[in-house]
């Protein structure tokens, strides 16, 4: 008679009284973050074939995981561009359309709160001219300012000018009164004497003088 004890089975045929192994997803083995047990199970519940593969839930988890990090960083960096923390719909939308192979792929999909691009067609924009209308009205008004400052920087100068040629002619016309009035007191001094800018500017004029009488007369 066999006396020698009987190894007992216990749930799911391990061996009883032994350790159970701690369970690993399909998931955790093929490295993806997308739950392949889950997209297997939807696989065989839409019934999309007769037979589901092993590898098909996996495959696709991975193509799913691929492009949602795909939008992802896209839509980040979208969020980053408007300085916000937050992704919204309007930065997924910007991501996706921006993008060549993700616009394609999404062609036909209508996202909520996700607005459009911001275009303008060229026709209803105003023409452009050589310079904008404020760069003109800045440039007129440096005119303005510009013509007013020479301005009154001539007319500061011609004053200042003026003023120092009357000083020099009084103080020149007060010395030739003091000495003709001490050397000729018999003397009728009628005309005082010309300064030498006075005398140049009437020497000038005694010459243009015949050329503008000729050109009166010949002129209608």
């Amino acid at each position: 008679m066999d006396t020698s004890p009987k190894s007992k089975k216990g749930a799911g045929g391990r061996k009883g009284g032994g350790p159970r192994k701690k369970s690993v997803t399909r998931s955790t083995r093929s490295g993806l973050q997308f739950p392949v047990g889950r997209i297997g199970r939807y696989l065989k519940k839409g019934r999309y074939a007769q037979r589901v593969g092993t590898g098909a839930p996996v495959y696709l988890a991975a193509v799913l995981e691929y492009l949602a990090a795909e939008v992802l960083e896209l839509a980040g960096n979208a969020a980053r561009d408007n300085k916000k923390n937050r992704i919204i719909p309007r930065h997924v939308l910007l991501a996706v359309r921006n993008d060549e192979e993700l616009g394609k792929l999404l062609a036909g999909v209508t996202m909520a709160h996700g607005g459009v691009l911001p275009n303008i067609n060229p026709i209803l924009l105003p023409k452009k001219t050589d310079r904008s209308t404020a760069a003109t009205r800045l440039e007129v008004w440096l005119i303005k300012l510009l013509s007013l400052g020479i301005n009154v920087a001539a007319g500061v100068y011609q004053w200042d000018v003026e003023s120092k040629l009357l000083k020099a002619r009084m103080k020149m016309q007060q010395k030739y009164l003091d000495q003709f009035y001490m050397l000729y007191d018999d003397f009728n001094i009628t005309k005082l004497p010309l300064l030498p800018q006075e005398y140049l500017f009437t020497s000038l004029v005694g010459q243009f003088l015949p050329i503008l009488l000729l050109f009166r007369t010949v002129l209608p």
